[in-house]
């Protein structure tokens, strides 16, 4: 499924996909850095809005239309994002992440081109990840 955040599309495996909701009621914040929580199937996931650099912010700054639920088995968390579409994988060429963009903490495991667009692969584990680490840094004084 393709997430688009502002002009950052993201690329998460179609089984990593719990729900997709038009924008929910969003609760009281349960987790550092998420602006709220939604309900799915008995449980509170953390909701959390990033800008383009995937950078988390503790409100929402704009009418981001789609809420998507994601989990692995371990986490699960919410984005709320402008809009999902379905990608077939045919259409897609993976390619290796550049040296200059490699990192522990990044979310972006590779990159795929669907013709002239460029998609950030993810996956729940590294994305979780990579909200914790932004958080903890932003709590930092």
């Amino acid at each position: 499924m393709q997430v688009s955040l502002g002009k950052t599309r993201l690329l998460f495996p179609g089984e990593e996909v719990l729900s997709l909701e038009a924008v929910p009621a969003i609760g009281d914040p349960a987790a550092d850095g998420s602006i709220g929580t939604v309900n799915l199937n008995q449980s509170s996931l953390a909701v959390y809005y990033l800008d383009e650099q995937l950078r988390p912010h503790g409100e929402v700054q704009d009418g981001r239309r789609a809420c998507i639920c994601l989990g692995d088995g371990v986490a699960a968390f919410a984005l709320l994002c402008d809009k999902v579409e379905t990608v077939e994988e045919e259409e897609l060429q993976i390619v290796e992440l550049p040296a200059c963009m490699r990192s522990t903490i990044t979310p972006v495991q590779s990159l795929a081109l669907q013709g002239t667009r460029i998609l950030c692969v993810s996956c729940v584990k590294r994305f979780a990840g990579a909200i914790d680490f932004s958080c903890r840094n932003e709590a930092r004084p």
